[in-house]
């Protein structure tokens, strides 16, 4: 089973998480991907998908036996060879199609009393992609909006001489500057490697600002219960950072600090 990146019992308690979005968002953690099932873990997935399908929706399944191999084959390569679909468990899968039958997707997919086909099959996975999406985006919000609310960022603990590099893996493999730790800017603007002019500080500020504006409207908790200034000043130091990472891989001789000490 794959560990979910937010604990689901923290956006339990969130106001702005729903029921259904709680659902897609455990449903995507509970056992393995498609992709990374055996064959035989994958023989006998198939075959449940499309018993339980049938149970759901009312659609019809083939009664011939090669008929029935057949579907079973098209489905497994249809799952496994979709990139998106390879992604999903078989919880999502049989997620899916309860809520379209609660007519919870973006629309309502009918089978029209046909015999269980990737047409209809896809047309569902299809749309809870899509939704699945939308709850993981806000999952991964959630997570950033919890790291910035803490009163030091992860890597507190993380030495001097190691704490740059690590920043600039986090910009590299995310590309999100609310990842970075905002010891990173301290630590370069120690070594004399971050000199802001006047005009880029308040760019920079103007930024964060606007960035810490947009979480703290949509969380009353924070809003209240957090204080802005620093929040923007944190904010406004990653985007600092995030900027340096940038220009060091255009100019890496005007910013290199392999050959310096580190204080």
């Amino acid at each position: 089973m794959r560990p979910p990146t937010m604990p689901i019992d923290y956006l339990k308690s969130l106001k702005n998480w729903s029921s259904n979005e709680i659902a897609v968002y455990e449903s995507k953690h509970a056992g393995l991907p498609f992709g990374k099932l055996s064959r035989q873990q994958l023989k006998i997935a198939v075959t449940g998908i499309a018993l339980n399908i049938s149970v759901i929706t009312g659609c019809q399944l083939p009664i011939d036996q090669r008929h029935i191999d057949s579907l079973d084959h098209e489905i497994s390569k249809f799952l496994t060879d979709n990139r998106a679909f390879s992604t999903l468990t078989f919880e999502e899968i049989m997620m899916a199609f309860r809520f379209n039958a609660a007519g919870k997707l973006d629309e309502k997919v009918k089978h029209w009393n046909n015999i269980l086909n990737l047409d209809y099959l896809g047309e569902v996975l299809n749309l809870w992609v899509k939704l699945r999406d939308v709850v993981e985006k806000k999952a991964e919000d959630e997570e950033i909006k919890s790291m910035l609310s803490l009163p030091t960022l992860p890597c507190a603990k993380i030495p001097n001489n190691e704490m740059i590099e690590i920043a600039r893996h986090i910009w590299n493999f995310t590309s999100d500057y609310k990842l970075i730790p905002h010891r990173a800017y301290d630590l370069l603007l120690k070594q004399g490697l971050i000199n802001l002019s006047e005009e880029e500080k308040t760019q920079i500020k103007k930024a964060a600002k606007a960035d810490v504006n947009e979480i703290f409207n949509g969380d009353d908790y924070l809003s209240r219960n957090s204080n802005r200034e620093t929040w923007e000043s944190r904010v406004s130091k990653q985007i600092a950072v995030a900027k340096w990472f940038d220009q060091e891989s255009k100019h890496p001789e005007e910013c290199q600090i392999y050959n310096r000490p580190h204080k």
